[in-house]
């Protein structure tokens, strides 16, 4: 098993600050389960960053030929948590996105 992890200490968006747009401090969290490619995260964190938001964790791990990625965000609001699950949803090889909000309450 091959993992990768990678922290932010701070983490902006370019909608502003958490308490600029009301957001709580507390990460969304995404569970991402996909077929080991070599563009995935990169396709994951491009469109965090699209949206102005860095990942203040980041841990990949490798399992045979599926690969397992736990990302967690702050400042996002609900419902864009919600969007870019469901896009990532729909990405080719991807088998499953599971999705905790602010209070580690399952979205879906």
């Amino acid at each position: 098993m091959n993992s990768f992890s990678a922290t932010s200490s701070q983490v902006t968006s370019s909608q502003g600050s958490s308490s600029d747009t009301g957001a709580n401090s507390q990460p969304h969290c995404l569970a991402i389960q996909a077929l080991a490619e070599p563009g995935l995260i990169e396709r994951v964190v491009g469109q965090l960053s699209k949206r102005g938001f860095v990942p203040s964790r980041l841990v990949s791990t490798l399992e045979g030929e599926q690969m397992v990625l736990d990302v967690q965000v702050v400042g996002l609001e609900d419902g864009v948590a919600r969007h870019l699950a469901q896009w990532l949803r729909s990405l080719p090889g991807v088998d499953s996105v599971l999705l905790c909000l602010r209070n580690g309450v399952p979205a879906e």
